[in-house]
């Protein structure tokens, strides 16, 4: 029981639940709330959880070195000494393995949204772009659209305008998640030699990043509006003035607490 639990906070729950989540919001949007229980979407189903599972898994195997030294992931399963690494590399590939499986039998629109997504996350992020680059969060933001694209694609069988678009918004709350979480721990970062920009740039400079980021959020957040009722519209310009709120005393005084609090919220509002 011990080793299912550390095994299952190997795959980022939090990061894994919270995607999965916004997936089959997606599919309930494009499938107008009409649930199909058929193949395609048991199969979809299977990829999406595999898939991120196994990517964060293989993730927090290829950071370890890191992971160890950052006050925010030392508790991790591999750094706290859980599990070991080659367990954590073989369960990982099994989950990719079984994900790409299940991916090609839901089709191959699924099966090529997923490959672009293991690409983004584990390729172009975590091996080549993380630790050398400030630009290296452009590299991961096709894996955080890829879920929704897949969602959206079973929902309705086609990726259109709207589809596309609620992906974008996604991105941008990548943008500002990280950064607001990169800023928060920046530490952690400067003392791994994590390039993430808000972490490495002057205060002064990191809270505009925090700050664009923020406003084109909610630019395109509330841009969905035109897809969608009233009742979104309503909510989402609430949440976005409790977001600018936030953002605001965070211009006025940029700290890791505030940034924090920042990140904190972006969770709850991209829901």
């Amino acid at each position: 029981m011990e080793l299912a639990r550390n095994l299952w906070y190997l795959c980022k729950p939090r990061v894994l639940l919270a995607i999965a989540s916004l997936a089959v919001i997606a599919y309930l949007k494009a499938s107008r709330f009409q649930v199909l229980l058929n193949y395609e979407v048991l199969m979809s189903t299977v990829a999406l959880f595999c898939g991120v599972g196994g990517a964060n898994a293989l993730n927090n195997y290829i950071d370890r070195d890191i992971d160890v030294l950052m006050a925010r992931t030392m508790r991790r399963p591999i750094p706290s000494g859980k599990i070991k690494p080659k367990l954590a590399l073989s369960f990982s590939l099994s989950l990719i393995l079984t994900s790409l499986i299940a991916a090609y039998s839901a089709g191959i629109v699924t099966f090529s949204l997923l490959i672009l997504g293991l690409l983004s996350y584990i390729v172009a992020y975590t091996i080549i772009a993380k630790r050398k680059t400030t630009l290296n969060i452009v590299t991961v933001l096709p894996s955080i659209a890829c879920p929704i694209w897949g969602g959206w694609w079973i929902g309705k069988g086609m990726l259109n305008f709207e589809g596309f678009m609620l992906g974008l918004v996604i991105m941008s709350w990548g943008v500002l998640h990280l950064w607001a979480l990169s800023f928060a721990f920046s530490k952690d970062y400067v003392r791994v030699n994590v390039p993430m920009l808000p972490a490495i740039v002057s205060r002064s400079r990191a809270k505009w990043h925090i700050t664009i980021s923020s406003t084109i959020l909610i630019i395109l957040a509330l841009t969905m509006s035109i897809y969608v009722s009233l009742a979104y519209t309503l909510s989402v310009s609430i949440l976005s003035m409790a977001m600018l709120y936030l953002v605001a005393k965070f211009i006025i005084m940029p700290t890791p607490r505030k940034a924090w609090l920042i990140y904190k919220y972006t969770s709850p509002y991209i829901l």
